[in-house]
C-alpha cells in the first residue's frame, strides 16, 4: 500500500529538511554563519539557542518536523493551485517564499535572537532554502513515481 498525499508530503518535506541542514551546518562549521536551522527551532521552542546536546537534538527534530509540515502544504498546494509540471521551479519558489515569510515574521514579532541576522547567516539559510526547494521537488516526484510503478 502506497502512502497517501498527506504522508508523501510529510516524508518529502522531512527528507528535504534533513538535506537543507547539510549546507547550513557546513557553513556553520566554517564560521560563515552563526545561526543554524536548529537555532531557529530552539528559539521558538525554548526562547533561546540550545544549551545542551539534548536541547540541540530536540530542536533539530523540531526543525525536521516543521519541514515535514511544509511538505504537506506543498503537496496539497501543487495540484490545487498550480500544475505538477516544472516541479523544481515551483519547489524553489515555494521554499524561498517560506524563507522570506519566516524572516519577515521573526522581525514583525521581534523574536529574540532572530531579529538581527548577519549576512553570512542569511546567505547560509538561503542556500539551505534552495536545497530544500530542490529536494522536496525531487522527493515528492520520486514518491509519486514509486506509486505509479
Amino acid at each position: 500500500m502506497s502512502p497517501d498525499r498527506f504522508t508523501r508530503g510529510f516524508i518529502g518535506g522531512a527528507i528535504a529538511g534533513v538535506a537543507m541542514v547539510i549546507p547550513n551546518y557546513l557553513l556553520y562549521l566554517l564560521n560563515f554563519n552563526r545561526l543554524r536551522y536548529l537555532d531557529w527551532a530552539a528559539v521558538l521552542i525554548y526562547g533561546s539557542k540550545p544549551n545542551t546536546i539534548w536541547e540541540t537534538i530536540f530542536a533539530e527534530i523540531g526543525h525536521i518536523f516543521f519541514a515535514g509540515l511544509l511538505g504537506i502544504i506543498f503537496v496539497y498546494l501543487i495540484p490545487k493551485l498550480i500544475s505538477s509540471s516544472n516541479l523544481y521551479i515551483k519547489g524553489l519558489i515555494f521554499s524561498i517564499f517560506v524563507w522570506f515569510g519566516v524572516y519577515s515574521l521573526s522581525i514583525i514579532f521581534q523574536i529574540p535572537f532572530l531579529t538581527k541576522i548577519t549576512l553570512g547567516s542569511a546567505i547560509s539559510n538561503l542556500f539551505g532554502t534552495i536545497t530544500y526547494g530542490l529536494v522536496i521537488a525531487w522527493s515528492i516526484n520520486a514518491l509519486l513515481n514509486k506509486e505509479k510503478s
